[in-house]
């Protein structure tokens, strides 16, 4: 057979009785050398999967707790220096400034429509 040095395994058996008698044993581990590979392949598939769903919620969090609170912050300065006067009022502390603003677009929409 055709088998690498890590599929096959051999034992040598010297008899006590006849010494110059001796046993050869040679058996192929090839189906458990297979098996290894497909568990480490396994476990790889695994580990990649659990840091790919890892790195997915960690971008979340990172989303949630550090981007849109920094871009809200942004969009709170350009309303205010737009108009510094909002900075008194509690428009600009809404649940959001993309709201705020989608406000003021309607009303002018809606005072537009009365206009005409």
């Amino acid at each position: 057979m055709d088998l690498r040095s890590t599929e096959k395994a051999a034992y040598e058996y010297y008899s006590r009785s006849a010494p110059k008698t001796s046993f050869l044993v040679v058996y192929s581990l090839k189906y458990n050398t297979i098996a290894e590979g497909v568990i480490g392949l396994c476990r790889t598939l695994f580990i990649c999967v659990v840091l790919g769903i890892g790195s997915i919620y960690f971008t979340s969090d990172a989303n949630k707790l550090v981007l849109i609170p920094i871009e809200r912050m942004l969009e709170k300065v350009r309303f205010i220096a737009k108009n510094p006067l909002a900075a008194a009022t509690d428009e600009v502390d809404q649940a959001g400034m993309m709201s705020v603003m989608h406000k003021q677009e309607t009303q002018k929409m809606k005072g537009n429509k009365k206009d005409s």
